[in-house]
């Protein structure tokens, strides 16, 4: 026994010595973006499949939404710049757009484009995650003009209702009844905002942003308020966070729990999480934030008070 012990504590010590930091993790102590490559890959295209839908839901292009998916585009390059489909769709958009002009000419052929991509490359979605994103693409184009009309109000219907099984968030539930309101005189209203606004809220007013997610205006106390902590701080590891609202008196919780106050969101959004922005975590909070009073708010706004 005496000599099993010995040997157990000679590997431990050879093990320490031997031992070098994984690769995994960043400077901020955040697994590394290459570690999540294909999983970005693969989000940024069903968002790509969706907000195409959304566009073409009427199948009419605009050149609003012309511009609206030439920033979208330079957004994902980092994701999808392998992609043979998003390529050409980046070639043809700086085509339209390199003179000030969208001629009726160039929508159409755009429109045609983006037809035979969806015909080509949509083959369904396989799960919860895909379903997400496909959703929130596709809101996000319907509603890349500012502007929406009964075809796309009826596109949102349709997959609202194929999705419903995987998608069942309490930001999408509550976008369902908006629309069952929106469509409850049998046709849509252009000129009542409440169903863009209800979008808006869940998509946001730029990529990946949740419009209005932040409670930022709201104070912060530490002494015995519980904190979760999620995406990726600047200038911070994860632990120096935590050590930072202990020595406070504050808790650190590793998963949103009735008990938590604050949802405080890093600086440097991981790309998992801006991309799953309405994944479990934020779904909980959200949640909490309704029935609890949960606050969710910015690194930046944090810190400030940190300072105080």
């Amino acid at each position: 026994m005496q000599q099993q012990t010995q040997y157990k504590d000679q590997m431990t010590h050879k093990n320490q010595e031997n031992y070098q930091p994984g690769p995994e993790l960043d400077d901020n102590g955040q697994p590394h973006p290459r570690f999540h490559a294909e999983n970005n890959r693969e989000k940024s295209f069903h968002d790509l499949i969706g907000i195409l839908h959304g566009i073409t839901a009427d199948q009419e292009i605009n050149g609003d939404e012309v511009r609206w998916l030439n920033h979208w585009l330079r957004h994902a390059a980092s994701n999808l710049n392998r992609d043979g489909d998003y390529l050409d769709l980046v070639d043809a958009v700086e085509d339209i757009l390199c003179d000030g002009l969208v001629t009726q000419d160039e929508k159409d052929d755009l429109l045609n484009m983006v037809n035979d991509i969806l015909r080509y490359r949509d083959r369904g979605i396989a799960n919860e995650k895909q379903a997400t994103q496909r959703l929130l693409g596709l809101m996000n184009g319907i509603a890349a003009d500012r502007r929406l009309n009964t075809d796309e109000v009826l596109t949102l219907r349709a997959w609202l209702d194929t999705v419903e099984g995987w998608t069942d968030i309490q930001s999408f539930n509550t976008l369902r009844q908006a629309v069952k309101t929106a469509l409850s005189d049998g046709e849509f209203n252009p000129d009542n905002p409440a169903l863009l606004n209800a979008i808006r809220r869940i998509v946001g007013e730029d990529i990946g942003h949740a419009m209005q997610l932040f409670d930022d205006d709201q104070p912060i106390a530490f002494e015995r308020r519980g904190f979760c902590f999620s995406g990726t701080f600047n200038n911070r590891t994860r632990r120096q966070c935590i050590e930072l609202i202990v020595a406070r008196g504050g808790v650190s919780h590793k998963n949103v729990t009735r008990q938590t106050d604050y949802l405080v969101v890093g600086g440097i959004s991981s790309r998992d999480w801006v991309y799953s922005s309405f994944g479990r975590k934020l779904e909980k909070a959200l949640r909490y934030r309704k029935e609890h009073g949960l606050l969710i708010i910015s690194q930046n706004h944090w810190e400030k008070h940190l300072l105080r």
